[in-house]
C-alpha cells in the first residue's frame, strides 16, 4: 500500500474484487481475509473516497479533510431538496404501488457532485 497509495474499491466480484486482485498480484500468499483484517480489525486501511471508492492507508485520512468538508456543503444543499420531496415519493408509492425512479417526474434537478440530475433519480 505504501507504494501504490490507493486501490480502487469496486465491490463487484466478477473474477475477484478489484482490491483483492491488485494485492494478490503484489503480495506473496495474499488471502482476501488479510485485507478484511487490515481494514476492519486492525484499522490500518480505510475505505473512503479518493475520486472514487478507494482503500488507502489510515495515515492518509487527514489529507482528505478538505474533500470531506466540501462534500458536506454540497450534500447539504442537495439534501434539503431531496428531503423536501420524500413525502411526494411516499404519496406516489401509496397511490400507484411499486415504482422505478423513471416513473417519477417532479420537474426538478439537483446539483450532485458528478452533474445535475433529475430529483427523482
Amino acid at each position: 500500500m505504501r507504494r501504490v497509495r490507493c486501490i480502487q474499491f469496486d465491490p463487484l466480484n466478477i473474477v475477484g474484487r478489484n482490491p483483492e486482485l491488485v494485492l494478490q498480484a503484489r503480495v506473496a500468499d495474499f488471502r482476501p481475509s488479510m485485507l478484511q483484517e487490515l481494514l476492519y480489525r486492525d484499522r490500518e486501511f480505510l475505505d473512503g473516497w479518493d475520486k472514487m471508492m478507494s482503500i488507502y492507508p489510515l495515515q492518509d485520512w487527514p489529507y482528505f479533510r478538505r474533500r470531506r468538508e466540501g462534500a458536506k456543503t454540497r450534500r447539504g444543499r442537495s439534501r434539503d431538496e431531496v428531503d423536501a420531496v420524500v413525502p411526494r415519493v411516499r404519496d406516489e408509492l401509496e397511490a400507484r404501488g411499486p415504482l422505478s425512479s423513471i416513473d417519477l417526474d417532479f420537474g426538478q434537478t439537483v446539483d450532485w457532485s458528478w452533474a445535475p440530475t433529475r430529483l427523482a433519480h
